[in-house]
């Protein structure tokens, strides 16, 4: 872990400017998705941190890890990483824009058990695990460390139901224009079943795209209320600030 966190910090020490756009996902979050549509909306490269050595030159490929588009190799890499709290808290404060995207805390946990290969039959020792709960919460501690009017916050279900209205938002953000979204949208089935077969082919040991972005409630369709309204409870008592400002929206 240790070398991870070297490798990271001199990535973005020798490549990171004040322009540089940061996007932070928690695992299993839509981050494909997101990296997908600002890729081929916008012809950036949005990197996996744990892709390149620190100690050789940023190599933008040709094209996507999707394929889907050329990269436009004027263009400022996008830096994206699944744990910031722990690879990037010196950057908090060096003009550098976040872009983070959220998804439903119930959601979120379920995802993860499923990706371990637990059954979520198991209800409540699931969802209320402290120390997943906590590695969650790190987000938003993250989030609010950086500089207000450099931060975005977008929540993966509002990507999902106003698929439009939530890019214009990213587009404005990272510095881009919204052009080529109508067509985007024209032609978003073909780009759905792209996304998917590339999700599919490299996490096929986790599951695949087990929901394919059709039901935001989709791994807590099946649990008891009362095991959910626990786990909001348990977050509204330990967690009062992020539940009030960022989870609210989540209660069941």
């Amino acid at each position: 872990m240790k070398w991870l966190c070297i490798l990271v910090f001199s990535f973005t020490s020798l490549y990171c400017n004040e322009s540089t756009v940061i996007l932070v996902t928690p695992v299993r979050c839509g981050t494909h998705w997101m990296m997908y549509s600002i890729g081929t909306l916008t012809g950036r490269f949005v990197s996996f941190w744990h892709r390149f050595d620190s100690d050789k030159k940023l190599v933008v490929p040709e094209k996507t890890f999707f394929g889907a588009v050329k990269i436009d190799q004027s263009k400022a890499p996008i830096l994206h990483s699944h744990y910031p709290y722990c690879h990037l808290g010196n950057h908090t404060h060096k003009g550098h824009r976040l872009l983070m995207v959220i998804r439903n805390h119930k959601e979120y946990l379920l995802r993860r058990s499923k990706k371990r290969g637990i059954d979520p039959a198991i209800g409540l020792k699931t969802l209320s695990n402290p120390r997943a709960i906590n590695q969650y919460m790190e987000y938003f501690r993250f989030f609010e460390s950086w500089e207000e009017d450099k931060r975005l916050m977008v929540f993966y279900e509002d990507l999902i139901a106003d698929y439009e209205t939530t890019m214009k938002k990213v587009l404005a953000f990272i510095g881009e224009g919204d052009q080529h979204l109508p067509e985007f949208i024209a032609k978003k089935k073909d780009h759905d079943a792209c996304i998917f077969k590339y999700y599919d082919r490299v996490f096929r040991r986790g599951g695949g795209a087990i929901g394919k972005g059709k039901n935001p409630l989709y791994h807590s369709k099946d649990v008891p209320l009362d095991t959910l309204r626990q786990v909001d409870d348990y977050i509204k008592n330990k967690h009062t600030q992020y539940w009030e400002k960022y989870l609210m929206r989540y209660a069941s």
